[in-house]
């Protein structure tokens, strides 16, 4: 296992390109069906290892690439000489920048969590639950009304709360949106969201990182609301709908990072939502053939490196290529060739090489 400039090159250039194509996947389709969730879940937990492993293995399969990218990797790789430190290939220096800077971004978020959780611990409890999650484990879930929300969310990975905001809701429309909030504790949301914000905070510099955060949203949305409105009659779909319209009105922003909120994402995505709920339509087999080609590629973007392949100066000058003008064959008494370029005589050819056989051959005189 290696870590040099060229995985990190590799890294940046295939996350990005994953990054657009699940993003144009999901924007093609965006009302997933179960399957179609599935999909884009896997595509961003792979996605996302993909961001924690830039390395090269022993089975890495490496690419040569002879354009632009050796002048590249010859910029990163010049040395600067730092005050009263010793001198670092310029994209050392840079990660550390990197470094610092995620750093800074994670103990921001941490930071926003602890102060969000601790200022929920100072609201009076106004109901409890205790709910079976995947793994067959009883959690104990605490539910609060936040006077200062303006949606209604879940947090909390080991003790699960939920927050509601001090809206007039029904209570078929309170009931609706605690088992919305309910579903995703039980499906273990809350974690998966930890890991994707910490990845793209860490990852901050991968072009379209972004995207790894919406997309894992929107499927999270639409797994819960199938979870609350599968089993229910069109008279409680629309209340329920009703009870979506009623939080985005107020505004859809989460106070911490961390928590799965009932509105995420733009009004495209609540678009989505309401489609989906009402019709239940099903992704294209076209759909699940470019995600599983999509799901393969990041599969596969574990064991690729790309390489720059570079000709030093001087073994350059020493080169010479059958294309060169005055370049001919001269038939020799033996058998074999003597290769000219420009008159002067380069060796003997026992046997004439594919690239060669287009050159004029001249007989000895």
């Amino acid at each position: 296992m290696t870590f040099s400039l060229s995985t990190i090159c590799t890294h940046v250039v295939l996350c990005g390109v994953l990054l657009v194509l699940m993003s144009t996947l999901t924007h093609a389709a965006p009302c997933l069906d179960k399957p179609g969730r599935i999909w884009v879940m896997t595509g961003c937990v792979l996605l996302a290892v993909r961001m924690l492993l830039p390395f090269e293995w022993k089975v890495t399969k490496t690419i040569y690439i002879s354009r632009i990218y050796p002048e590249v990797t010859c910029f990163f790789n010049q040395t600067i000489q730092l005050p009263y430190l010793p001198a670092f290939p310029l994209y050392m220096v840079l990660l550390c920048f990197v470094a610092v800077i995620s750093t800074v971004r994670l103990a921001g978020l941490a930071l926003t969590q602890y102060r969000y959780r601790r200022y929920l611990r100072s609201l009076p409890v106004t109901e409890a639950f205790t709910i079976v999650n995947r793994l067959g484990r009883t959690k104990k879930v605490r539910c609060v009304t936040d006077p200062h929300a303006s949606n209604a969310l879940a947090i909390g990975l080991f003790k699960p709360q939920i927050v509601l905001p001090a809206l007039s809701f029904t209570e078929q429309e309170r009931r609706l949106i605690l088992r919305h909030e309910l579903a995703h504790i039980a499906s273990g949301d809350i974690a998966l969201k930890l890991f994707v914000e910490i990845v793209s905070a860490v990852y901050w510099w991968i072009p379209f990182i972004g995207a790894l955060s919406r997309q894992t949203n929107a499927a999270l949305e639409l797994r819960a609301d199938d979870l609350v409105t599968k089993e229910l009659d069109e008279s409680q779909r629309l209340a329920y709908l009703s009870c979506l319209l009623k939080v985005a009105k107020c505004g859809r922003r989460t106070p911490s990072p961390f928590a799965v909120g009932l509105m995420t994402g733009k009004e495209g995505s609540l678009k989505a939502r309401f489609r989906y709920v009402l019709e239940r339509p099903r992704t294209s087999p076209l759909f699940h053939a470019v995600a599983l080609l999509c799901i393969v590629m990041m599969a596969l973007s574990f064991f690729v490196v790309f390489e720059p392949y570079h000709i030093p100066d001087d073994v350059r000058a020493e080169t010479f290529s059958p294309k060169d003008e005055g370049a001919y064959l001269v038939l020799r008494e033996d058998g074999g060739y003597d290769l000219y370029i420009q008159e002067t005589h380069m060796g003997v050819l026992t046997n004439v090489p594919e690239d060669f056989q287009g050159l004029p051959v001249k007989n000895l005189e």
